[in-house]
């Protein structure tokens, strides 16, 4: 008989195990939307960072496209140099051989 209301005990529900139930499970939804709303912060930072990121390519993109103008300017002004002095030498050279 004792077994018998031993195993009745065990599967009641006490009140302090319903206020630890309930306890329990509105700390996991307030630690579910704690999670949530971290979630979304995080999200916005992160918004911000890849905002902050995409400007930052775009002026490297611009200073690099000023460099290679600069640069082909520059070749294109050393060019005219080489093959201005390469045609003063066959000249030069023309002239000596005529001579």
């Amino acid at each position: 008989m004792k077994n018998h209301m031993n195993q009745d005990n065990n599967n009641d529900i006490t009140q302090k195990d319903l206020l630890k139930l309930l306890f329990d499970q509105a700390q996991h939804n307030a630690t579910r939307e704690e999670l949530m709303a971290l979630e979304n912060r995080t999200n916005q930072r992160f918004d911000k960072v890849d905002e902050r990121i995409e400007k930052l390519e775009e002026k490297v993109d611009e200073r690099f496209e000023k460099l290679e103008a600069k640069f082909d300017k520059k070749f294109d002004r050393m060019n005219w140099l080489l093959v201005t002095t390469l045609v003063g030498v066959i000249a030069s050279l023309a002239i000596q051989v005529i001579k």
